[in-house]
């Protein structure tokens, strides 16, 4: 199984812990790790694993909505922050990059 890295910057939700501290969550389907920033912005990611390796143009085809949604699924019954974080993170106007074997695709 290989892992992929999504992430994004939430805005607007309270977390636990001071700024600057690391919060990783083993979720039931999903890794998640968190850290707020001093303004207030939650930055975190996700490694969302896959059975086979995406080609470039399989991971370049997949939209920050459809991303969205399949991290959403992922944490769905998770007691982490991961799904708030994520509902909080605009995909409007931006595409997250995305990296495979050190090399951004997307």
């Amino acid at each position: 199984m290989g892992l992929l890295n999504a992430g994004g910057y939430a805005h607007g939700v309270d977390v636990d812990g001071s700024p600057g501290t690391l919060h990783f969550v083993f979720g039931k389907r999903c890794f998640f790790g968190y850290v707020q920033s001093p303004s207030g912005e939650v930055w975190w990611f996700a490694n969302p694993g896959r059975a086979k390796e995406p080609t470039r143009a399989e991971l370049a085809a997949i939209t920050a909505d459809q991303w969205r949604a399949e991290l959403l699924e992922l944490f769905e019954g998770d007691a982490a922050r991961a799904a708030d974080l994520i509902r909080a993170t605009s995909t409007q106007g931006r595409r997250e990059r995305c990296f495979l074997r050190g090399q951004r695709v997307g």
